[in-house]
């Protein structure tokens, strides 16, 4: 099976299964350490790694507001440094650059997002 498909599949499954297949869906493609990470790293990814899961979707119902960048998402989600969950999320096909960008808090061009359909089903958990 392919990268693509199994992620396909796991999209579908994530969609009708419910919200708990959809944490777990995300869970399962977060990035939990690097391999260059000391053993450290690692234990505290295992350890975190429902936490992280619940700031992934909650930075996914931020979109739920409208199309905005990933600081202002995490901003909404008051999750500071938030924003490296959304590419997990972008990854995931949960949101979409819309083509837009937006000046940050730094004064740094940023891309603006928006939920897209799957997003808009797992983030209301259906």
């Amino acid at each position: 099976m392919t990268d693509e498909t199994e992620l396909y599949l796991r999209r579908r499954n994530a969609a009708i299964g419910g919200l708990w297949s959809i944490v777990d869906a995300v869970a399962s493609r977060l990035p939990a350490a690097r391999t260059t990470d000391p053993e450290t790293s690692h234990k505290a990814a295992e350890q975190n790694a429902p936490r992280r899961t619940s700031q992934a979707m909650r930075i996914l119902r931020a979109y739920l507001e409208g199309p905005q960048t990933d600081e202002q998402a995490s901003t909404i989600a008051k999750i500071p440094g938030g924003w490296k969950r959304c590419s997990d999320l972008r990854r995931l096909g949960y949101i979409e650059p819309t083509g837009e960008t937006a000046v940050t808090s730094y004064g740094s061009e940023a891309n603006v997002c928006r939920i897209t359909a799957l997003g808009r089903k797992v983030a209301n958990g259906g």
